[in-house]
């Protein structure tokens, strides 16, 4: 398993945009490697995991759940109730298998997490 930092870099967004919302973008990174990253954002008292990626050689490392645990950290810093990721249409077993090893139930569009 490689070492690896967490970088956070976040924004609220202006009030004449769209009020009540912060963006997130949180990568993991092994000094000049990245490793995988998350784009995430919170708009009121909800969070939204937008993008979630780890490289192919990378995945089974616990890189994705440190990145997602980090994200639920910030969400709830930031006053999020629940965090949604979409899934719906992609079918694909494995990453329902992530999401409820993180903690997330499964409908048939989203993993949520109740903070």
């Amino acid at each position: 398993m490689k070492n690896y930092n967490l970088i956070v870099n976040s924004f609220e967004v202006p009030d004449h945009i769209q009020g009540d919302r912060k963006v997130f973008y949180i990568f993991a990174r092994n000094g000049n490697e990245d490793l995988g990253s998350l784009f995430g954002k919170t708009i009121k008292n909800s969070a939204f995991v937008e993008m979630l990626n780890v490289g192919l050689n990378e995945r089974g490392n616990g890189i994705g759940s440190a990145l997602l645990n980090r994200f639920v950290q910030e969400a709830k810093e930031n006053g999020a109730r629940d965090i949604r990721a979409t899934i719906g249409s992609l079918d694909i077993p494995k990453l329902e298998e992530f999401y409820r090893k993180n903690n997330f139930e499964i409908d048939d569009e989203y993993a949520t997490m109740r903070l």
